[in-house]
């Protein structure tokens, strides 16, 4: 009887199962290159269509990307730049997206030069990365376009072998419905004037979706600016999760009926959930509502001090990347640090290289809040030391931008070959 060898015999299935191991693999990698290749084909014929238009259009274009403090500067710093130099016709593109991160912006940094071919680059961005953690599946996606390729098929192969046409429907109704209208219809409430309509719009969000903080905070802030404050109140106390927003709208509301003991009260409990630097920004806030300007100056002061180290690592490796991508490029950037934190933390991440210009808010800012008041310049206090802008605070913030971008980055015509600098 003939001896079977089984260790050649799985030597022979081993070596089969490497070899088709071996064949997919290439396959994956040929695939990975086509899908590169015809992303750069792409691309670079999309690049070349923008600038034959941007250059016949002979406007400067400046690109604001960002998140909900970017989205309303942006027509305050175009009236700023078309005042400063008319004779550039300059064009001011808003491509903030609210809610966002940095991982964000610059996953879509390429796509939205080829779409708008800007010659300058405006950014304010980091604070929600503070807030929230970036995905590692993203970052995959971004290097390597056969995820992305690989997802899309998934979905089409998922939905082609769904056995019920309608249950198809409504799944993308839902999804669009979650994704697109409660987005829509959050940015509609929080832009609307009037006060009756913005109510019946958070109303009819919380009717949907009963437990949106979003919604619950716009709606709370509604009525505290009212007076409403038992409503205010009974939302900000009962209905939000303890966060540093909900602090800051629970002190304001204190402070604005000179509640200081509920006021003080407020900031006690603060200190369990807010870092120390916000809880330096609320009392500078209190002392400025008692009256007392050294100890609120000393309090800003402290919490100045404290934020230098506010921004996340993946925060500074995403400023990294945009700084490549603008240098390659060849576009000018301008970063611009939020109101009353210290310049030079964007200024560290950013780094000095040619082509990058800094605006730094900390002075100005400083300087009219001790005078004037913080609400005259901001709406809330959602990071703690800052938050959205008033209309007051937004043209502030774009004059500060403007002087920059004047200062270095546009020549009028007749005083240099380029209309604007590069």
């Amino acid at each position: 009887m003939k001896k079977i060898n089984v260790s050649q015999m799985m030597g022979g299935q081993g070596g089969k199962i490497l070899l088709i191991g071996f064949g997919i693999l290439l396959a994956f990698v040929c695939l990975e290159i086509i899908l590169q290749i015809g992303g750069m084909l792409v691309s670079i014929r999309s690049t070349i269509f923008n600038k034959r238009s941007a250059k016949a259009s002979a406007a400067v274009r400046v690109l604001c990307l960002g998140e909900s403090t970017t989205l309303n500067y942006v027509p305050f710093l175009e009236a700023a730049l078309r005042q400063a130099v008319p004779e550039l016709s300059p064009v001011v593109i808003n491509g903030a997206v609210s809610g966002v991160t940095t991982e964000f912006i610059v996953n879509n940094l390429e796509k939205n030069i080829v779409r708008y071919c800007p010659d300058i680059v405006v950014t304010m961005m980091g604070i929600n990365d503070s807030r929230s953690d970036v995905r590692a599946v993203r970052s995959a996606e971004r290097s390597w376009k056969i995820f992305y390729f690989l997802r899309l098929l998934g979905q089409h192969v998922g939905n082609t072998v769904q056995p019920d046409p309608m249950s198809v429907k409504k799944n993308k109704a839902a999804v669009f419905e979650t994704e697109s209208s409660r987005y829509h219809l959050l940015r509609r409430a929080w832009r609307e004037p009037d006060f009756g309509r913005k109510e019946a719009l958070f109303k009819s969000i919380l009717e949907k979706y009963p437990h949106d903080s979003e919604a619950l905070m716009g709606l709370a802030t509604a009525y505290s600016r009212e007076n409403r404050y038992t409503e205010a109140e009974e939302l900000l106390r009962n209905r939000l999760p303890p966060c540093v927003w909900t602090y800051g709208e629970l002190l304001r509301l204190h402070l604005r009926q000179q509640r200081f003991a509920d006021a003080e009260a407020c900031l006690a409990a603060a200190v369990s959930f807010c870092p120390s630097y916000v809880i330096d920004a609320f009392y500078m806030q209190f002392y400025q509502a008692r009256g007392h300007d050294e100890q609120s100056l000393s309090s800003l002061q402290r919490s100045i001090r404290k934020v230098r180290s506010f921004f996340k690592r993946e925060t500074v490796e995403n400023y990294r990347r945009v700084g490549e991508i603008l240098r390659r490029r060849g576009i000018i950037w301008i970063c611009v640090q939020y109101p009353l934190l210290p310049v030079d933390t964007v200024r560290n991440m950013a780094g000095n290289e040619h082509g990058v210009f800094f605006v730094d808010n900390e002075e100005a800012f400083r300087r009219v809040v001790l005078r004037d008041g913080y609400w005259d310049y901001f709406t809330d206090n959602f990071a703690g030391l800052f938050g959205h802008l008033t209309t007051k605070g937004n043209k502030l913030l774009s004059e500060q931008i403007a002087a920059v971008i004047t200062k270095h980055c546009l020549e009028v015509p007749g005083e240099a070959d380029m209309p604007y600098a590069k």
